[in-house]
């Protein structure tokens, strides 16, 4: 199994990362980013866990941040679609692929 994060999941997640450093400095950031790698890990290991989503998608909430990821299993690929905050535009990631 592998992980990828399509580029707009990607630069979601670099965005928040920012967002976090530029307010709370980098301990907080670094928590960002050790959510979104314990994610990744749950999702090599137990792809099927998240939220069942539309259209084949699933989703999985961060522990401490107000944020999922979307995504969908292809094959032996996990693709993160999205990482969405929690309370923005819910649907604004259904048009990726």
């Amino acid at each position: 199994m592998r992980i990828t994060f399509t580029g707009p999941a990607s630069r979601e997640a670099e965005e928040a990362a920012l967002w976090y450093w530029e307010r709370s400095g980098d301990r907080v950031r670094a928590h960002l980013l050790a959510e979104i790698e314990r994610a990744r890990t749950i999702l090599l290991h137990q792809p099927g866990i998240g939220t069942p989503g539309v259209r084949g998608t699933r989703k999985l909430t961060l522990g401490r941040f107000p944020y999922t990821l979307v995504y969908r299993i292809d094959g032996d690929t996990v693709r993160v679609l999205a990482f969405m905050h929690q309370s923005r535009r819910p649907d604004y990631w259904r048009h990726r692929r």
